[in-house]
């Protein structure tokens, strides 16, 4: 069995190239700036009231309490009851998970037969729905 000495294939490339540093280091700019505004809510909602009244938000808590936040899942006021944010929030979530799963299974369907059903003019048809998912549903709106 011979071996040879001389290696064959393309040479490796480099991972660390200029391009490749510029692309990731403007990706995790842009990472952190978006990422930021968590930040500073979970932060905060982590912070008593003496503490978020200092007015340092990017600090982290000095001391951890879930006071604030039980407080206002029990005992809130909102419009004329006291009864805290839960009532407001499984509301949210029994018309946000129906609605989410109708959703979804409309657009599935609508995406098979999109691409299965092939008509004259699909090929505009589909790019005219491809452009009306990037109008914000806000322009549609005529103020009275």
């Amino acid at each position: 069995m011979t071996t040879n000495a001389e290696a064959s294939g393309p040479r490796p490339r480099s991972f660390f190239t200029p391009t490749r540093i510029i692309i990731y280091g403007i990706i995790i700019v842009a990472a952190l700036y978006y990422l930021l505004p968590l930040y500073v809510m979970i932060t905060t909602s982590l912070k008593g009231l003496p503490e978020i009244r200092i007015g340092n938000i990017f600090a982290p808590p000095l001391e951890v309490t879930f006071e604030p936040r039980v407080k206002a899942r029990t005992s809130a006021c909102t419009g004329l009851t006291c009864n805290g944010l839960a009532p407001g929030f499984w509301n949210s979530v029994k018309i946000t998970l129906p609605s989410t799963i109708v959703s979804v299974f409309i657009a599935a369907v609508s995406g098979y037969a999109l691409v299965n059903w092939r008509f004259k003019g699909s090929e505009f048809f589909f790019t005219v729905l491809l452009l009306g998912s990037f109008i914000p549903y806000q322009v549609m709106l005529y103020p009275r």
